[in-house]
């Protein structure tokens, strides 16, 4: 499978996306119920994953160029929707049953406050990203990769495929001390604590969206992420 693992790998890069791995859908299976790989394919083998990363100089202008910002995710999600559909083609034409889960863009406007639809995708990105090795997932709950920090959009293919699975991330990117907990205190909703992201409250972030900053992105989180730290500890 290693050749084929390598044509989907570089076809994804083609269309779009900067980075890219393979995830043992097994390893994924301790996730909710309704948010397991094998509750969309229930022969799922793989979970492919990839990042499409964002523009630097519009993050660094936060909030102020929040309007630019928020069209730059939703082209990079317009990119990720496209390689899902394409990717997923190639899969099936190898024989490979294969599930697209991308980004379905909604208004915050008129959204209950605890729309499950606002607030969890189909699969976790993030934990099939580090299963994949691509990065870490830092205190903000965000994907901390070692080339581009938390600024990317992601999105991934569950297959039946026998791809060459990658190796979990291991090493640490995200160092809460050293920057000062940055992302706990900058958070304007006040989701993110100290305690991890597993205690990051989606509730509280979904709040913000909704009463806030409405379809505009909030995301400063990921503005204030210390891009010296992750780049300086990549090797």
């Amino acid at each position: 499978m290693t050749n084929l693992t390598q044509r989907v790998k570089s076809y994804i890069l083609e269309l779009g996306a900067d980075i890219v791995g393979v995830a043992s859908a097994e390893r994924m299976e301790q996730a909710p119920e309704g948010h397991k790989p094998s509750d969309f394919l229930p022969n799922a083998r793989r979970v492919v994953v990839w990042a499409t990363k964002l523009i630097d100089a519009v993050i660094d202008q936060m909030p102020a160029s929040r309007r630019e910002f928020t069209a730059n995710n939703f082209e990079a999600e317009t990119i990720n929707q496209e390689i899902c559909l394409k990717a997923a083609k190639l899969l099936e034409r190898e024989g490979y049953s294969s599930y697209p889960i991308s980004y379905f863009r909604r208004e915050y406007s008129g959204l209950a406050l605890y729309d499950p639809v606002t607030l969890f995708g189909g699969i976790s990105y993030k934990h099939a990203a580090e299963e994949a090795g691509l990065g870490e997932i830092g205190v903000h709950s965000l994907l901390i990769t070692p080339d581009f920090g938390p600024r990317h959009r992601m999105a991934a293919i569950i297959t039946e495929a026998p791809l060459e699975a990658g190796k979990r991330f291991e090493r640490r990117l995200c160092d809460p001390e050293m920057c000062g907990f940055v992302c706990v205190e900058s958070c304007p909703a006040h989701a993110i604590n100290r305690e991890g992201y597993q205690s990051f409250d989606k509730y509280r972030c979904s709040e913000y969206g909704i009463r806030v900053t409405g379809i505009m992105r909030c995301s400063l989180c990921m503005a204030v992420c210390p891009s010296k730290i992750w780049k300086h500890r990549r090797d």
